[in-house]
Formats: structure tokens, C-alpha cells, sequence
């Protein structure tokens, strides 16, 4: 997920792949290097903490902006890509829950009346595919349900 290299300290499981480095800008390099493996998304999220929480990364604790994240994180060695910081903004921008970042600023979730309201009219769908799609918004699936419900018993 993080497509971390492997780098001398590495003991678990690798792949040999293709990847492409940018070591002059404008210029992509084709390499072959070894990148670490996980068996599970928490291996590979306590895998990616403690790999940035070495000596190298330490000017990344406390830094709470995402921007200023990625350039600290790029400037330490992290990657060579001179896009590294706008393609990683722009998978954040397009994908990640809406309060991390939405063009550099923060955004309000809507309040949970709001919401409930919503999955009454039937935006949400219904079962399990609503309560997929309110968790992937950033939603407390059961907050919201309950406020449905709620609501439901007031009309």
C-alpha cells in the first residue's frame, strides 16, 4: 500500500519488482528493487509507522498539515518522483474521507441530522451497501442509524 522498499534492515517477506526513480528531474530511471510484504492491512499500517519513525523521519512528528507531511517526507529521501507531493495530494483530494483535505482546506462533515435525513430519502441505499458507503464518507454508521431511527419515530 505504501510501496516501501525494503533497504538493508528489512527481515520479513519481499518482491523483486519494476519500479521507476527520478533521480534527474524529467528523467525516469527503470529499476528493479525489493519491496516489502504484508499478510494484512495492520501489518503493513504498523509496518509504515515504524519505518517513519526512525532517526531519518523525525521531523515528521507532530506535523498534523498534509502538505507540509509529504514535502518534509520527499525532502527526507521518502521518494524521487518531483510529483510525489501533488500525485499523493491528489489521491487525498479524490479518495480519503472528505474531513482530511479538500484543496488544502478542512472540511465539515454534515451534521447528523442532515445525514439521517439523506438515508431516509433513500441517497444512501439501503443494508449493507449504506452502511458501506456512510462508513467510506467518514460516518459513524451507527450514530447516523440511530438518528434515523429517531427521526422515524418522531413522524
Amino acid at each position: 500500500y505504501f510501496g516501501m522498499k525494503c533497504g538493508t534492515a528489512w527481515k520479513g517477506k519481499s518482491v523483486k519488482l519494476s519500479t521507476q526513480e527520478e533521480y534527474k528531474a524529467g528523467t525516469l530511471t527503470t529499476i528493479k528493487d525489493n519491496f516489502r510484504v504484508y499478510d494484512n492491512m495492520r501489518s503493513v499500517v504498523k509496518g509504515y509507522f515504524d519505518f517513519i519513525n526512525t532517526k531519518r523521519y523525525a521531523n515528521l512528528k507532530g506535523i498534523t498539515d498534509a502538505k507540509e507531511y509529504l514535502v518534509l517526507l520527499k525532502a527526507d529521501g521518502y521518494a524521487t518522483s518531483s510529483k510525489y507531493v501533488d500525485t499523493v495530494l491528489n489521491v487525498v483530494e479524490d479518495y480519503v474521507y472528505p474531513w482530511l483535505l479538500k484543496n488544502d482546506e478542512a472540511v465539515e462533515l454534515k451534521p447528523l441530522k442532515e445525514i439521517a435525513e439523506e438515508v431516509i430519502a433513500g441517497l444512501w441505499g439501503n443494508g449493507a451497501t449504506r452502511k458501506q458507503k456512510l462508513i467510506e464518507a467518514g460516518h459513524n454508521y451507527n450514530s447516523v442509524q440511530s438518528t434515523v431511527n429517531k427521526l422515524l419515530r418522531e413522524k
